[in-house]
């Protein structure tokens, strides 16, 4: 049984996402008859690249996308921590196996 002291001290190994991550940058450009406008551009991967701003971008960018990948994969995690520990308490006789899942909520 995993202990929810465990899920909150889980390190990321996010090392090789970063060094060969890239993103969406809006460019500004000048059109064929002379308008300025943007379009989006794909970058160059973070270890490639040598303009601060799109190395910001990119950091900021992958960031955002690891939080949310490990913030699915802890909530994942806790619902498995807490499936086990209703299969605990329906095994030791604890809860009745015609409970419903309101009478036993998930935090």
């Amino acid at each position: 049984m995993i202990s929810p002291a465990a899920a909150v001290s889980v390190a990321v190994r996010a090392a090789h996402t970063f060094y060969s991550a890239t993103t969406m940058m809006k460019v500004k450009m000048i059109d064929r008859f002379g308008a300025p406008t943007t379009r989006k551009v794909k970058t160059k991967m973070l270890c490639q690249t040598t303009d601060p701003e799109e190395k910001r971008t990119i950091i900021g960018d992958t960031f955002m996308n690891v939080c949310i990948t490990y913030s699915l994969a802890s909530v994942a995690e806790n619902i498995l921590y807490h499936i086990d520990c209703m299969m605990h308490y329906v095994v030791c006789g604890y809860i009745s196996v015609h409970a419903t899942a309101t009478d036993y909520p998930i935090a």
